[in-house]
């Protein structure tokens, strides 16, 4: 039992030691690999894609990619050598694989994209049970087998057949993603995609997974050879049916798949296209070799990484805007007071690989949490479009306890933002109490009566006759 007082003191002594020391401040949520990482390997089917997908190739190594080119039935094949990955980037040009050589799997794979690594998967209308399951993994599916996808009314002039050479410009107008000329660009007014494959659908329960280019609303994937009327015959139609699709993970590693390997082709990227109908217009080039270069440079983190810096809150006119910018010391104090007006700044920053530099951001839904376990304020943050930097003001909650100031930003085609800063909020100290307090009035009062009672009791008492 005497040991009881003891074992209390000690547990006292390691908690505030612990919320003593200097706040954690998480600017993202991490991965093995810098921004913009460049080791990039490349597995591919048939040696030939190498020559027919030069285009894109000889793009990724102008922005600065090392490529590593192997078979997937290379018996060497390894993503990890001495507990460290050998590449940042992995791009596996191999639809109709049945198992890759060396020590690449598809849980191996997995864990690549788990541990911060990037993926470009390409399907065609041949896709292998491997290739699938390694979508599955992802959080999305490819259609049935010998499915593809079909559109009657935006098709390539060229195709005299089945109509499922077709035409898109349904991408998505996220700007790191397909970059700002096609992200300000209204239907029928630029060259479409050219894309020949197979539809893609995302998972029941997965969140993070996003369509990049979908069909138009009169497509749909089926097999071209079975009856639309059967049962189950028609796997998807309209924009449902994607061509494109993107998982960004919790930890900002990006998996992007395709349902057509062709669209990466040298004859996609040179192609002129023209609608179906004569009245179409024809465009000298398709827009494959923008879209797929834009799309290669956000999956592997070249675009739309996102950063906070220079955190600091403070009470409310401690701090000048000069002394703000030359303080480098500290984000600000451990512990605030019931009900203290608090000013809050960070300053927001995306990665352009284009520039290779980081450069402000600025949106207007970047939000604030002062948080215990619950919001207490929920704020959203004023910003200034030249610096990226972003402030707000609140009174501290009349509720003592441990918070957090948050910031969890969480938008499609941007890295994920998760700051946070540990703070404690204790309540007004004997002597910080105001003299008189309104809400005590009726104790005021109380006490009063009762001295004027004893009063008046006290006179009648002392000189009272009788």
């Amino acid at each position: 039992a005497a040991m009881k007082p003891l074992a209390l003191l000690c547990v006292l002594a390691i908690f505030l030691s612990a919320s003593a020391s200097p706040p954690d401040v998480a600017t993202g949520r991490g991965s093995h690999h810098s921004v913009g990482s460049k080791r990039t390997l490349v597995l591919l089917e048939k040696d030939r894609i190498k020559e027919t997908h030069s285009s894109f190739f000889r793009d990724l190594e102008e922005r600065g990619h090392e490529l590593t080119f192997s078979l997937t039935s290379n018996s060497e094949l390894r993503l990890e050598e001495y507990g460290e990955w050998k590449y940042d980037n992995l791009i596996v040009f191999a639809p109709s694989v049945n198992s890759f050589g060396g020590q690449v799997t598809v849980s191996k794979i997995a864990e690549f994209v788990d541990q911060g690594g990037n993926l470009l998967v390409s399907g065609s209308t041949r896709v292998s049970n491997t290739i699938r399951t390694l979508a599955k993994e992802m959080g999305l599916r490819f259609d049935k087998a010998k499915t593809r996808v079909t559109d009657h009314f935006n098709f390539d002039v060229a195709d005299t057949g089945t109509h499922s050479l077709i035409l898109s410009d349904n991408w998505t107008r996220i700007r790191p993603i397909v970059g700002p000329a096609l992200a300000s660009t209204a239907p029928g007014t630029h060259a479409p995609v050219l894309f020949r494959g197979v539809g893609l659908q995302a998972l029941a329960k997965a969140p993070f997974v996003f369509p990049i280019l979908q069909a138009s609303g009169f497509a749909y994937s089926a097999d071209p050879k079975a009856k639309l009327s059967a049962s189950g015959a028609l796997e998807g139609a309209g924009d449902a049916v994607a061509l494109v699709m993107a998982l960004q993970a919790r930890n900002n590693a990006r998996a992007t798949f395709t349902g057509s390997l062709d669209m990466f082709s040298d004859k996609f990227f040179t192609s002129s296209v023209q609608g179906s109908s004569t009245k179409e217009k024809q465009w000298p080039m398709s827009a494959n070799a923008e879209f797929c270069s834009r799309l290669g440079a956000w999956t592997f983190a070249e675009h739309g990484i996102l950063r906070v810096e220079s955190v600091k809150h403070f009470l409310v006119g401690s701090k000048t805007t000069e002394t703000l910018e030359n303080d480098t010391s500290s984000v600000g104090p451990e512990v605030y007071k019931l009900n203290d007006e608090v000013e809050y700044h960070a300053r927001l920053e995306e990665w352009n690989g284009d520039m290779s530099k980081w450069v402000p951001y600025v949106a207007d839904d970047v939000q604030l949490e002062f948080i215990r376990m619950d919001p207490f304020e929920l704020v959203t943050l004023e910003h200034d479009d030249d610096t990226g930097h972003y402030w707000t003001q609140f009174r501290v909650p009349d509720i003592f306890g441990h918070f957090q100031f948050r910031i969890d930003y969480q938008r499609h085609g941007f890295g994920f933002v998760w700051s946070s800063i540990p703070v404690a909020v204790r309540p007004y100290q004997h002597n910080e109490y105001g003299r008189f307090l309104p809400t005590a009035a009726p104790y005021y009062a109380a006490t009063l009566s009762l001295v004027a009672g004893v009063f008046v009791f006290s006179v009648i008492f002392l000189y009272n006759v009788h």
